[in-house]
Formats: structure tokens, sequence, C-alpha cells
């Protein structure tokens, strides 16, 4: 059985998705947040805990300060 890549589940686009789709005013925050979470990643010697914490937390004072 071929496997189309349209119908290949990715956990990235569909968590990406649903924010935008809970709250479509929210969309440049979540796209700043992953822009940090990439810049810190790659800043920071490819920390993952740091890169991670650091996009949730522009996510999550960008959506508050709203």
């Amino acid at each position: 059985m071929t496997r189309v890549l349209r119908n290949v589940s990715d956990p990235r686009r569909d968590a990406l998705h649903g924010t935008v789709s809970a709250d479509p005013h929210a969309t440049p925050y979540a796209l700043l947040a992953v822009a940090v979470t990439i810049g810190v990643h790659l800043a920071f010697g490819r920390r993952t805990i740091l890169s991670v914490g650091a996009g949730t937390a522009v996510h999550v004072v960008l959506v508050s300060a709203v």
C-alpha cells in the first residue's frame, strides 16, 4: 500500500493547526513562539528543554498580555 504524504499525520503540524484554529488572532503569537524556539535551540547549543521552555514562555506571555 502506497502512502501519500498528505495523508500522513504530523503532530507538529497538527499542534500548530489546532492553535490557529482555536484562536485565529493568536496566530502571530504562535509563529513568534515557534521562531523563538528555533532561535534559542540553535543559539544555545541545541538544548531542547531550554528552547521549548523559552518558546512556551513567550507564547504564554503574549497570549496573556492580550
